[in-house]
């Protein structure tokens, strides 16, 4: 054999051997795309990825009070920057008693949950005319339940005592009735008889 057929062989090996490695390399990127690598989400400065949020709770909110408003701002802007994360239902300005002037806060009820979810997560990120917005969520009230609670009611009011005089009526001396009228009759007239008897006696003793 030459020297040209030994160089043919000694290529032909390493060739060989490229050729394995190579197919390992491949072999070791297809298993590591079938584990998989967790990726990592960047969220942009200034405000979360554009993503869908997470649904909300089934008892969740749905209004939101929206702070930081400029006492000019109207429902009509409140209303379309809020729309873009669902149906708006209702948009209330809580103003000053004395001259009705804005507090800069308003109450927005949503169609849904899930859109007062968004609104919270998202609607600080914006601004309306200038100004940073302050987003909380309403709290919802406690539901009525039927188990029987202490009645609230003020107790009535106890029944007065009876005082009225259940016993027997006085005397006439003690201003009685039509009885004693005639008991007092009788003796006055007694009493008469008794002086006329002394002064006839009194008048026997002087004629005697």
């Amino acid at each position: 054999m030459g020297e040209a057929d030994e160089d043919e062989l000694l290529y032909d090996d390493v060739d060989d051997d490229l050729g394995v490695e190579s197919e390992q390399e491949k072999a070791s990127e297809t298993a590591a795309g079938a584990v998989g690598v967790p990726s990592v989400a960047v969220t942009a400065p200034g405000g979360p990825s554009s993503g869908s949020v997470p649904p909300a709770e089934p008892d969740a909110p749905t209004s939101v009070y929206v702070s930081g408003l400029t006492w000019w701002t109207t429902d009509v802007e409140v209303e379309t920057y809020c729309s873009e994360y669902g149906t708006v239902r209702e948009v209330t300005f809580f103003a000053e008693k004395a001259n009705g002037k804005s507090k800069g806060t308003a109450c927005v009820e949503f169609a849904t949950a899930d859109a007062a979810k968004a609104c919270h997560d998202k609607l600080i990120y914006k601004r309306i005319h200038g100004r940073d917005l302050t987003v909380k969520f309403v709290p919802v009230a406690a539901p009525k339940t039927s188990t029987s609670a202490p009645s609230t009611s003020a107790p009535s009011a106890a029944k007065p005592p009876d005082t009225a005089w259940k016993g027997p009526v006085p005397g006439d001396r003690y201003g009685g009735g039509t009885g004693n009228a005639r008991m007092m009759q009788q003796q006055q007239m007694m009493m008469m008889q008794r002086q006329q008897m002394m002064m006839m006696q009194q008048r026997m003793m002087k004629g005697g």
